[in-house]
């Protein structure tokens, strides 16, 4: 199954590291995983040191425009988004 990991916070939290275990459990069932996330973040640099497939954008209109171009592309079958400010951008897509 293709799967989008959306999380988009500044700061690593407690949902910052759900989504990294899940992301580990996943890719261990055999599911492609792609993580979005905030450029410029620690959730970055974790999903980077994990070596993990990942989008990071900065909060702009050409940054909407980034994960929906990657979006289409990559055509996923579930994108679960763990921050609720992304909702408006998840359902936009």
């Amino acid at each position: 199954m293709r799967i989008i990991q959306w999380n988009s916070a500044k700061c690593l939290g407690g949902a910052e590291y759900r989504t990294l275990e899940l992301t580990e459990a996943l890719l261990k069932d055999g599911d492609e995983v792609l993580v979005v996330c905030r450029k410029g973040t620690i959730l970055e640099s974790k999903i980077k040191q994990k070596q993990f497939n990942f989008i990071s954008f900065r909060y702009s209109f050409l940054g909407f425009f980034k994960i929906l171009f990657n979006l289409i592309k990559w055509k996923p079958q579930i994108i679960h988004v763990h921050s609720g400010k992304d909702y408006t951008y998840a359902v936009l897509i």
